[in-house]
């Protein structure tokens, strides 16, 4: 597979687990889940809000500019960095590396890389510490929008914040840089006016309640217009070398201390404004940063304090938990026969992480796929196994027709029936069985095909005037690294 290919792969894997998790369905949910919420905090100015939002709100969004000229490739050592404070955020492992790229954390916990072989801890400057006196929160905004101070080697950077999970390959962010202004963000999802993120910070108690009330009454009286465009400060990618890209972040931070809001968000579009730029100005990475294929954007909440790969909330619907699954673990390394996901490791070594087979049940799956007929034909099939994803595969095949049955149940199959295929996995066989078997097995090239016979099974097989053959299975890209046998059962002509 190419690279191109690859990378277009998982990005398109990434965007059906994203439009699913935004899909209108989950949004009721959670929209309910949030009401619910409210009730019981007694949130009721939050719930009228919600109605309010939901009845009378109308979203203006502006139509930015695209200039082909802006979309060029561009070539350079590249560095990716996040700042993670107070383990606000677990640290979570890029999908896809890019080729020529570091990935570097700022935090205060020295022991935040244990876990990871890509990320590099960097320790936070005392110089830092003490400019910001110790707050976390501008702590961080002060690494964030000081890259060209922090990253002299480099050519170019992507901020990312601790919350947001890099999928697939990310050089392509650097082409989509305007050079006006040396930078590229997300258009922000549902807004593009400062004053109606104001509003929202306000209702949301989020941030300086006073000072954003004066920040709002600072702009009007320097005639921002409504509307002007407004940027989600998640991602950042920014030209090292631009020197405009280098003052707009500095004027930025100045700005962001000075207002006092703790909402960097609000700061930025009147930088932009000061400077006589406007939002065209500023390369656009996406209008929707929630449905970008190169990341994933998880609440901050799911990891405060934990390094965790999973997501609750997301866990609870087996469709995004499968499509997660396949994204997590993604590679060419493996293979799982079942599923058909491509895989960079078994979990614990063995188990398939997205349909949770083992390799017994691989192997015997693969046995029927590849050198039976028992998936190609029109076929009766008997399966008494307690394999579930095996028996849930034969069931739903188009063109066999597949019987589940206990082993201590066989006596209620109609007598009529006749099987092609027999499928046995670790069961405890006795001579009334065998013989019941016997009877069922429709002509002399019909097959029992059973996993893990002892040997007082096969005896009672060969008393009954079975052969019994051995078909050795052993696939390490299937995750089947020792042998594990098939016996292939039939009536001696």
């Amino acid at each position: 597979m190419k690279k191109e290919e690859f990378i277009k792969a998982i990005e398109e894997l990434n965007l059906e687990y994203l439009k699913l998790y935004y899909s209108d369905v989950l949004k009721k949910y959670r929209h309910k889940q949030r009401i619910k919420k409210m009730i019981i905090n007694r949130d009721f100015r939050g719930i009228y809000w919600l109605f309010y939002d939901s009845i009378f709100k109308k979203s203006h969004f502006r139509k930015y500019k695209i200039n082909p000229s802006f979309s060029k490739k561009r070539k350079g050592k590249i560095v990716v960095y996040t700042c993670i404070l107070n383990d606000y955020d677990a640290l979570l492992d890029p999908i896809l590396l890019t080729e020529n790229t570091d990935y570097i954390v700022f935090s205060d916990n020295e022991n935040i890389t244990e876990n990871s072989k890509i990320w590099q801890y960097q320790k936070i400057p005392n110089y830092v510490l003490n400019k910001c006196k110790n707050n976390f929160t501008l702590v961080n905004r002060y690494i964030k929008m000081h890259p060209s101070e922090f990253f002299k080697d480099y050519d170019y950077a992507l901020y990312v914040d601790g919350n947001v999970h890099i999928i697939s390959d990310i050089a392509g962010c650097f082409n989509l840089i305007n050079d006006k202004t040396g930078l590229a963000m997300h258009e922000h999802r549902t807004r593009d006016d400062i004053y109606i993120e104001a509003h929202a910070c306000l209702r949301s108690h989020k941030g300086n309640k006073e000072a954003i009330k004066a920040l709002v009454k600072k702009y009007r009286q320097e005639k921002i217009p409504e509307h002007f465009g407004l940027f989600e400060a998640t991602i950042i990618a920014s030209d090292l070398k631009n020197k405009q890209s280098t003052h707009l972040l500095n004027k930025w931070y100045l700005e962001f201390l000075e207002s006092n809001t703790l909402r960097d968000q609000l700061s930025f579009t009147y930088i932009l404004f000061k400077n006589n730029l406007t939002c065209d100005d500023v390369g656009l990475l996406g209008r929707n940063i929630a449905l970008n294929p190169k990341f994933r954007i998880y609440d901050h909440s799911v990891f405060a304090k934990k390094n965790l790969r999973t997501v609750k909330g997301i866990n609870k619907y087996s469709i995004f938990r499968k499509v997660k699954r396949r994204i997590d673990y993604f590679g060419l390394k493996f293979k799982c026969p079942i599923c058909q996901s491509r895989l960079r490791v078994f979990k614990d070594g063995k188990i398939c992480p997205v349909c949770n087979t083992f390799a017994n049940e691989r192997a015997l799956f693969y046995y029927l796929k590849a050198k039976s007929e028992v998936f190609n034909d029109q076929k009766n099939v008997l399966c008494i196994s307690d394999f579930k994803v095996l028996k849930y595969k034969l069931q739903k095949a188009k063109h066999n027709k597949a019987y589940m049955k206990d082993i201590d149940k066989l006596d209620d199959l109609n007598k009529k029936i006749r099987f092609d295929y027999i499928v046995l996995s670790s069961v405890k066989l006795n001579k009334n069985i065998v013989s019941l078997l016997k009877n069922k097995l429709s002509n002399s090239r019909a097959q029992i095909i059973a996993l893990g016979l002892d040997d007082n099974s096969k005896q009672l097989f060969k008393e009954k005037e079975f052969t019994i053959k051995n078909f050795e299975v052993i696939n390490s890209k299937y995750g089947i690294d020792t042998s594990i046998i098939i016996n292939i059962i039939t009536k001696k002509e």
